[in-house]
């Protein structure tokens, strides 16, 4: 998954914020969900996704709760969440749409990059992705090298030792 955020904070449980919000996330957009970390009760399901869908939207991530897990799994749309609940939302106290939100402990603003895949998602601050991409790039070349090494039978006790570790 990867995509422009777009963001919506909301009082925990609620989720009539995220509805308002499907009026306004452009295609390809990630909805990025600030629900305070709160898991009894779900803020996103079947009828949300399918909304999402609709709207061909890149995909979803909460700090909150999700239920309909099966039905989520068989849409296909990548959904990331902290939990899952049976229990469905209330509405009715308001959120904000398109404001810079906490989700996960990180700072996201609309128009950020969000990447997910299997392992997890990052946010990448808007401006600062070409230095995130040479980043990686560099990382993944040294990577690849150490693992031809390993392949090579080489030692590579000096890469990975930190001088304050010591053997019993």
């Amino acid at each position: 998954m990867a995509g422009q955020a777009q963001t919506v904070s909301v009082v925990a449980g609620d989720n009539g914020a995220i509805h308002a919000a499907m009026k306004f996330i452009q295609e390809t957009e990630i909805m990025v969900i600030d629900g305070g970390g709160y898991t009894e009760r779900a803020l996103w399901g079947g009828i949300l996704n399918t909304r999402a869908i609709k709207s061909n939207i890149a995909g979803i991530v909460i700090d909150g709760a999700v239920r309909d897990i099966e039905e989520l799994k068989e849409m296909g749309l990548p959904v990331y969440c902290v939990s899952r609940t049976p229990a469905g939302p209330h509405k009715g106290w308001g959120g904000i749409i398109g404001g810079s939100v906490s989700c996960g402990g990180v700072c996201v603003s609309p128009g950020d990059i969000i990447v997910g895949d299997s392992d997890g998602v990052v946010a990448i601050p808007l401006g600062q992705e070409q230095d995130v991409f040479e980043a990686s790039v560099k990382r993944m070349d040294f990577e690849n090298k150490l693992i031809r090494k390993i392949q090579r039978g080489e030692d590579l006790s000096g890469v990975f030792e930190h001088p304050k570790i010591e053997k019993l």
